[in-house]
């Protein structure tokens, strides 16, 4: 590094938790990538541009840590040098279990060189890892009972939306361990469950889909166009059904589903507006300039059973 570019150490937080989801049998890791600077120890840069993060292995779920349910939150503090590469692990705080699979991962994580004033730096950042323990495959769990979600509590602030989307809607659904998970990410392939039980009660309840419209941005014409989706996934017939009856596909840009990945507020209000309409869209789930910030199953729950009142209120008129 250049004499006038003593070594900088910024403070660079990778939040992972959206973005790139790894599943695994039992178990996940959910990560989303996002860079700020927060502090500068020695020269300030002109003209400072923050290097992104470009690639992240996945973790790999500790056998013994996934058989015993063991999740929870990994920070792991690293240096990473001019290239981009991490070359040192400073601290790591969290479960001793799954330490070990945070700092392979994060030791084989690669970012975009910083430049400050054009040159490359030096930086320090905190990578964190939310490892969750429950299932990821196998079919979904739906009961008629609120009560037989075995981790549904009365006490819970979810509680009534998930009672009422249980027992008066009939589509609240958990995983295959008989769980609702409220505290888990809103993946895409949940979403697509949960958004096609909502367009059946609707459809069944006005004989029509004019409180719906299709959102194909692009015009995918059948579920085979879809790279990425496979028929052993519990969601596999939700997407299938939302493609060939409303003419709905949640794809990227080259046409993968991504039905692992969380989905953020933003992207769920995107979705919900352009399907159902703004004023479906509940008052307390606004855009946000987090533009990255996911929503929990348990919030979710919240917002289908408020947007539900709404659609329902619609049929009746």
């Amino acid at each position: 590094m250049s004499k006038l570019l003593k070594p900088i150490f910024l403070l660079v937080c990778v939040l992972l938790a959206a973005q790139a989801i790894f599943p695994q049998k039992i178990g996940k890791v959910v990560s989303i990538s996002r860079v700020s600077s927060e502090s500068v120890t020695e020269n300030q840069c002109k003209e400072l541009r923050l290097g992104q993060l470009l690639s992240l292995p996945e973790p790999k779920y500790p056998i013994e840590a996934r058989n015993e349910k063991v999740g929870g939150k990994i920070e792991v503090t690293v240096k990473i040098d001019e290239n981009g590469n991490v070359f040192e692990v400073e601290n790591i705080t969290g479960n001793r279990v799954l330490q070990g699979a945070a700092i392979e991962a994060a030791m084989k994580a690669k970012f975009v060189p910083t430049l400050c004033d054009g040159k490359k730096a030096r930086i320090s950042g905190t990578i964190v890892f939310n490892f969750y323990p429950y299932p990821t495959t196998g079919n979904y769990f739906s009961p008629s009972k609120t009560d037989e979600f075995i981790d549904v509590v009365k006490q819970s602030e979810f509680y009534p939306a998930i009672f009422d989307l249980t027992e008066n809607h009939k589509i609240a659904f958990g995983y295959s361990d008989g769980k609702f998970h409220a505290e888990a990410p809103l993946t895409r392939g949940d979403f697509a469950h949960f958004l096609r039980l909502t367009l059946e009660i609707i459809s069944a309840k006005t004989k029509t889909n004019n409180l719906s419209s299709a959102y194909n941005p692009n015009k995918i014409s059948s579920i085979s166009k879809i790279k990425d989706l496979k028929s052993k996934e519990p969601y596999y017939d939700s997407v299938k059904i939302l493609l060939q009856t409303y003419d709905i596909a949640i794809v990227n840009e080259t046409s993968e589903f991504r039905g692992g990945a969380s989905l953020t507020q933003n992207e769920l209000i995107e979705i919900w507006t352009n399907i159902f309409g703004a004023d479906a869209v509940p008052i307390n789930f606004q855009r946000t300039e987090n533009y990255q910030r996911i929503v929990s199953r348990g919030e979710f729950a919240v917002f289908l059973n408020e947007s539900l009142g709404v659609l329902m209120y619609k049929i009746s008129l």
